[in-house]
């Protein structure tokens, strides 16, 4: 495992705590909690895990899709070959 020191997300997280901490306390409008809550759900879109997952689907999709559009391809394919052989 990497260990990435990055200052902005080190200020945010303690950031975000304190907004949620202040916000339990009544020190901060609950505004503070929920801008902290966005904060965290964004950390957690762009962690690997969440990625990894992302694109784990995206390229389960595109192999589905590219299923589906070779099944259409070839029946097409076995439709125009019975229409050549109906007409010789």
């Amino acid at each position: 495992m990497d260990f990435n020191f990055d200052p902005l997300a080190w200020t945010g997280h303690s950031l975000s705590t304190l907004a949620i901490l202040g916000s339990l306390a009544g020190i901060f409008p609950g505004v503070a909690a929920l801008a902290a809550f966005v904060w965290y759900c964004i950390c957690i879109y762009q962690s690997a895990t969440v990625q990894l997952w992302l694109k784990t689907r995206r390229l389960r999709k595109i192999a589905s899709l590219k299923k589906k559009l070779a099944t259409i391809e070839a029946r097409e394919r076995a439709e125009v070959h019975k229409i050549e052989v109906q007409d010789h």
